[in-house]
């Protein structure tokens, strides 16, 4: 019985994965090397890829600044009344 099942996922897994990659975000059980990179990189979110079509690759997105109460003096500036 364990033989068959384990067939039936292999089978299961050619078909659902790419062939030449396999499962691209994992190894095993565990995150593979490319997850890892995408978690660390990847801060960037969209609906749709195509939002980025009309800019560089090489465009390089920062985000806002957002600064600490302590931070203001330094500035030369004053934080905001709530």
């Amino acid at each position: 019985m364990r033989l068959i099942h384990q067939e039936a996922q292999r089978k299961l897994h050619q078909r659902v994965f790419h062939e030449p990659w396999g499962q691209l975000m994992k190894t095993g059980y565990q995150n593979s090397r490319f997850a890892h990179q995408v978690e660390r990189f990847a801060c960037l979110y969209t609906s749709q890829v195509s939002n980025l079509a009309l800019h560089s690759p090489d465009k390089y997105y920062r985000p806002s600044e957002d600064f600490m109460q302590h931070e203001f003096g330094i500035l030369g500036s004053e934080p905001r009344k709530r």
